[in-house]
């Protein structure tokens, strides 16, 4: 092998290139989403360009291999998220709801990372005048219905602001929508069973629940397209992670609901 070979193992295919300080071949393709969850529970999704390593100086014919294999498999994750976003387009306007924000292909796999809460520094009693404000309910007390609700309220406090934390209004108005839509609770439900019982306790529910929520919107009698499904299942699942708390029995709800849902 050449010395130049040697000391810059380059290759001819565009889009592979070495990088030196890892001494592996790179190559960007496609995008990844990560989910950054904040201390207080919400939730911000940012899309990045992903880097694939494709291997060591030794190897550069099998890493122009392995790049065109990925290349491959994004072109094909491409080609299906885009069928299914032209297909739930199509639904949406036959059914006079609003369309779906630009077509952002991912790949698959979605990162989430969680910031945990800054210890509190114990403050010295001081004695204050008794409030009448109640307390708020504990999460797992609250119905479905109610937990909505105190969800879209605190998303309607996130319209305007800024530095990743904030909304737009039309975001909000479409989330909402999405919500309401994957629990049954929009005007126009005319299925004869619901998807979950609003009803209910989130202390209740059991994993049996999650599963049946997450059966029925992925059931094909249901809905056409597997991804308005999967939107729906999102949807509720956004609420649970809102709202639930690093403590006991919510903790152990919050695994439970990360992993059917």
């Amino acid at each position: 092998m050449p010395l130049l070979e040697v000391l810059y193992p380059g290759s001819a295919v565009p889009g592979v290139r070495w990088h030196k300080p890892s001494r592996n071949y790179i190559a960007e393709i496609g995008y990844h989403k990560i989910s950054h969850v904040a201390a207080d529970g919400s939730i911000t999704t940012t899309r990045i360009r992903t880097t694939h390593y494709l291997g060591d100086g030794d190897s550069r014919v099998e890493a122009e291999a392995k790049f065109a294999a990925i290349k491959d498999d994004w072109n094909r994750c491409v080609a299906e998220q885009r069928t299914s976003y032209d297909q739930e387009n199509a639904q949406r306007r036959a059914q006079g709801l609003p369309l779906l924000p630009r077509f952002k292909p991912v790949w698959p796999k979605e990162t989430i990372r969680r910031e945990s809460a800054t210890p509190t520094t114990v403050q010295p009693a001081t004695h204050r005048l008794p409030t009448t404000l109640p307390a708020p309910k504990p999460v797992l007390d609250l119905t479905i219905h109610a937990a909505r609700d105190r969800y879209v309220a605190d998303l309607r406090k996130r319209i305007g602001l800024q530095n990743g934390k904030g909304i737009n209004k039309n975001t909000f108005e479409k989330s909402v929508q999405s919500l309401d839509l994957a629990l049954g609770l929009n005007k126009t439900y005319s299925r004869e069973r619901r998807p979950i019982d609003v009803n209910a306790r989130l202390g209740d529910l059991t994993l049996e629940d999650y599963e049946s929520f997450v059966r029925f919107w992925c059931d094909p009698e249901v809905v056409k397209s597997p991804r308005t499904g999967l939107n729906y299942v999102r949807a509720f699942r956004q609420v649970l992670l809102r709202l639930a708390t690093v403590s006991g029995r919510q903790c152990r709800t919050r695994a439970a609901t990360e992993d059917r849902l």
